[in-house]
C-alpha cells in the first residue's frame, strides 16, 4: 500500500500504523517530485491520499513556507489522488482513526478481516473520501 499526500498530511504516522499492524505499507514523496506517477513504479496494491489543509499543517508544525507550497505539491499530487483507492482529509483527524479508516476499507475489500467498533467508511465525494473527512 502506497501512502501519498502533502508535508505533514499524516504519511508516516500512518504508515507504522498499519505495518504495526501487519500492513505492508510506505510513503513516497510524490509531493517532491515533478514525475506525476512515480507512487506506480512500485506496483502498490492500494494507493490512500491523504489531503491536509495549510491552516491544519500550520497547527501540526513549525513551517517556514506559506501556502503557495502547499498547492504546488497539491498539484504534483493531483493524478496520485484522482488515481487513489482512498482518500482522506486529515484535518483534526486523529491518527488512529484514519487508520481504523483505512483498515476498515481493507476490511471492506476483503483483503483484512477485523473486528471493529468503528462504522463502515463511506466511498467519497466521488467515490475515495472518508468521513473524517470531506
Amino acid at each position: 500500500m502506497a501512502v501519498v499526500g502533502a508535508c505533514a498530511s499524516g504519511k508516516t504516522t500512518l504508515v507504522d500504523m498499519l505495518r504495526e499492524r501487519g500492513i505492508r505499507a510506505f510513503s513516497l514523496a510524490q509531493e517532491h517530485s515533478s514525475a506525476p506517477s512515480l507512487y506506480l513504479r512500485s506496483a502498490p496494491d492500494y494507493v490512500v491520499y491523504l489531503d491536509v489543509s495549510y491552516e491544519e499543517i500550520r497547527r501540526r508544525r513549525k513551517i517556514n513556507w506559506g501556502p503557495e507550497r502547499l498547492q504546488t505539491q497539491k498539484m504534483r499530487l493531483r493524478r496520485s489522488m484522482e488515481d487513489a483507492d482512498l482518500v482522506i482529509c486529515t484535518d483534526g483527524v486523529e491518527p488512529s482513526r484514519v487508520c481504523d479508516l483505512v483498515m476498515d476499507y481493507l476490511e471492506e475489500e476483503g483483503e483484512v478481516i477485523i473486528e471493529t467498533d468503528v462504522g463502515q467508511p463511506q466511498r467519497r465525494c466521488g467515490d475515495h473520501c472518508l468521513p473524517g473527512a470531506r
